[in-house]
């Protein structure tokens, strides 16, 4: 593409330098380390580094021309365009790069503090069990037919977004189902996607170093709702004082849900186990029993938030029961590991107190004897939460162990004696060796009880200081448990004959 023709795409950009833009561009790139010749290259301030800091070495390394948006002296034979925003040109840059793919796709974005992944998998689901051919971006992974990568952040940045796009279009993708996170509405990753529909989870404490306060947090996930046009739809969670606010900055229709006001769809437990629930789905008339291997009341809202989606995209309620049942578990949300010896082991994301306070209340139920907790909090990030956790751990389990999750630069102890200030009895231990800390609360777990490892979920690795290290809690429960049946001369719960109980972690169906 010429790089007048990408230009094009600008809005409110001066060119200080040579006007010479008949050149090549031949990719666009943030990161002055991955410039090849002929890359247009964009300078955006960042939180940690400024990219107007390595413009020379970008140019060094080949760069056709630069975006800036402070005013720099670049050498004669280099164009300079002048933007009153670099992340917003990197959105409007990469859309045009890649042939604008996202206004082929009806794009629905779900927001939120917890509960993004599974309504956004659950929706794909749908979506597919309707006949649509169904994109995903996420906090797991990013889904391109059948291509599945291991994604980077919830939300990637804008290049990486459009070209995601861009291939989904290629495969013959018609929807896309994506996670957009309060980072990414507020650095612009998202400028300029038309989203056929947004949804809204719910909004609790959560990345308040980077927002500072709550306030700060809900005006950036504001921003989605806020560019909707007004032919799109807004799914909001009616249990949750956001969604008024939300609904306020809004042109599109909005559909609301809850799990105790009127909804525009409906719906009613029918049966709770280890294995999953049963819930009666109802939309007007119409009335379905839907089967699920999620359990609680928050994958409870979560179906509700991703059937009123579907049906506000014109699926039937005989696609979205078809769609829930065919789900399978989503990797490192509330995940049954497997059982032995009467006891049950779970492993879930939750990194938030409010997460971890709903997963522990949906075992709740299910515990015949003793509710087993093993839990940390990541380091260099909020760390306002920590005491709130500790308190939320104590409440709802039996006994915990706190320990380590990803203490990137900061001292596990340190993180340790941060949680424990929100806790007042003795019911819990310190045991800053994660594996340890799992190792012995599944030995000294019994009959009738339930096992919670949470915080990481998913996630492959651990993160230190001066290392990241394999590292997977379902990998860790799964060899503590064949240990113990070898010991004990039992099965673990799935491992012979219901494959369905001891999931890969990677199930895209």
């Amino acid at each position: 593409m010429k790089l007048a023709e990408l230009c094009s795409y600008l809005e409110g950009a001066q060119y200080p330098g040579p006007r010479d833009f008949d050149g090549e561009i031949t990719g666009i790139t943030c990161d002055s380390r991955k410039v090849v010749r002929g890359n247009l290259f964009i300078a955006v301030p960042g939180t940690h580094a400024d990219g107007h800091g390595f413009i020379n070495e970008a140019i060094g390394r080949g760069a056709a021309a630069v975006v800036t948006e402070k005013m720099v002296h670049l050498p004669e034979n280099v164009p300079h365009i002048l933007v009153p925003s670099s992340a917003i040109a990197v959105a409007r840059l990469a859309s045009g790069f890649y042939g604008e793919p996202s206004k082929k796709l009806s794009i629905v974005g779900i927001t939120g503090t917890n509960g993004k992944t599974t309504t956004s998998y659950l929706l794909r689901s749908i979506l597919r069990a309707s006949g649509k051919k169904v994109g995903l971006i996420g906090s797991i992974s990013y889904q391109v037919g059948d291509k599945l990568v291991g994604s980077t952040h919830t939300t990637p940045d804008a290049i990486a977004l459009h070209r995601l796009f861009r291939e989904m279009v290629d495969a013959g993708a018609t929807h896309v189902v994506m996670e957009v996170s309060s980072h990414a509405l507020a650095q612009h990753r998202t400028h300029g996607i038309e989203f056929r529909g947004a949804v809204f989870t719910n909004l609790t404490m959560d990345h308040l170093d980077y927002h500072l306060n709550l306030s700060n947090y809900r005006e950036a996930k504001a921003k989605l709702f806020r560019d909707l046009s007004a032919e799109a739809f807004t799914v909001l969670n009616r249990d949750d004082n956001a969604s008024m606010y939300f609904s306020l900055q809004t042109r599109a229709r909005t559909f609301w849900y809850s799990l105790y006001d009127k909804s525009e769809v409906r719906i009613r437990l029918v049966d709770m186990r280890l294995s999953g629930m049963d819930v009666r789905l109802s939309s007007g008339r119409e009335e379905v029993v839907v089967s699920t291997k999620l359990v609680g009341d928050h994958n409870i809202r979560n179906i509700l938030a991703a059937s009123t989606a579907a049906l506000a995209l014109g699926v039937s309620l005989a696609d979205v029961k078809d769609g829930i049942e065919l789900m399978t578990l989503v990797p490192g949300r509330l995940e049954r590991v497997g059982a032995v010896d009467g006891y049950a082991v779970f492993v879930d994301y939750a990194h938030t107190p409010d997460a971890l306070e709903s997963v522990l209340i949906a075992l709740r139920p299910l515990v015949e004897n003793r509710l087993l907790l093993v839990f940390g909090c990541g380091g260099d990030r909020d760390r306002g939460k920590r005491p709130m956790m500790g308190r939320v751990g104590e409440r709802f389990s039996d006994y915990m162990w706190v320990t380590s999750d990803n203490p990137r630069t900061e001292n596990p102890a340190s993180i340790a004696k941060d949680i424990e200030k929100g806790i007042t009895g003795e019911a819990y231990r310190v045991e800053l060796d994660r594996r340890s800390a799992i190792e012995t609360a599944i030995h000294e777990a019994g009959k009738g009880d339930v096992v919670l490892i949470a915080g990481k979920g998913h996630e492959a690795t651990q993160v230190f200081s001066d290392k990241v290290v394999s590292f997977d809690d379902r990998e860790v429960v799964r060899e503590v448990l064949l240990r113990r049946c070898r010991v004990s001369d039992t099965v673990v719960d799935g491992a012979a004959s219901k494959k369905e109980e001891m999931p890969t972690g990677s199930s895209f169906v």
